[in-house]
């Protein structure tokens, strides 16, 4: 006779519901929102050198020579190991229109 405590039997069979694990689109992203600087207009982040480096026209190697640069302009911050950049952001600095 099931309780009050008993769940009810998933399509798997099992007694228990599974709870669903929830992941941001993006490694990292609730973390960087609170680092500063990321307003609505600048939303969209590029991950690594290679993303970089494609959104302002250069090669991976170009791009991780120039890294030092762009996070000193506030371009690009590294998290967790990882460039990431803000694609309005690298646009504005390296010349090109939004």
């Amino acid at each position: 006779m099931p309780t009050s405590t008993d769940y009810p039997p998933t399509e798997a069979g099992s007694s228990k519901k599974r709870k669903l694990k929830t992941k941001p689109d993006v490694p990292g992203a609730q973390a960087l929102a609170g680092m500063g600087g990321n307003t609505a207009g600048e939303s969209e982040l590029v991950w690594g050198a290679a993303a970089i480096g494609s959104v302002v026209n250069l090669s991976e190697k170009q791009a991780f020579y120039y890294m030092p640069r762009l996070v000193e302009a506030g371009a690009v911050q590294k998290f967790e190991g990882r460039y990431v950049g803000w694609r309005q952001r690298l646009l504005a600095l390296m010349g090109g229109a939004a």
